[in-house]
C-alpha cells in the first residue's frame, strides 16, 4: 500500500476549501475511499491543507486492536517535508494500520507546524 498527497496553501483558510474539494473529486472511487483530511491556519501566515490518499482497496481491519498509537512531523516553513514524511511513516506500517489512521495539523504564528499521524496497534 502507497500513500501519497497533494498540499495546498492560500492566504485565507475559506480559499482551501474549493481547490481541495475539486482535487477530492478527481480521485477514483478506490482513492476517495481512503482519503485523509487535514487543515490549518497560522495567525498572519497562509493556510494549510493536505489530502492523503491511496490507490488500494480497504484491507481486512481484523488485525488491528483498539488501542492507538501516533506519530508526528514538525517544521516551521517546509510542509512538503512534514507531509513527505507522514507518508513516509504510513507507507512502513502494515496496511491496514495505514489505511484506518487519521491525521489532524496545528500551525503557529511563531513556532512549528505539526502533522500528527494517529493509527491503531496490531493485535
Amino acid at each position: 500500500m502507497t500513500f501519497t498527497y497533494q498540499g495546498f496553501s492560500k492566504s485565507d483558510p475559506t480559499d482551501l476549501l474549493n481547490p481541495m474539494q475539486n482535487y477530492l473529486n478527481q480521485l477514483s472511487s478506490k482513492e476517495g475511499k481512503s482519503v485523509k483530511i487535514a487543515m490549518s491556519d497560522q495567525e498572519s501566515g497562509d493556510s494549510h491543507g493536505v489530502i492523503i490518499y491511496c490507490n488500494d482497496d480497504a484491507p481486512n481491519e481484523s488485525t488491528l486492536a483498539d488501542s492507538w498509537e501516533s506519530q508526528y512531523y514538525d517544521s516551521s516553513t517546509d510542509y512538503d517535508k512534514i507531509y513527505d514524511e507522514c507518508c513516509a511513516y504510513m507507507n512502513e506500517l502494515t496496511s491496514a494500520q495505514a489505511y484506518y489512521s487519521q491525521v489532524a495539523m496545528t500551525n503557529r504564528k511563531h513556532g512549528s507546524s505539526y502533522i500528527v499521524l494517529w493509527y491503531r496497534n496490531l493485535k
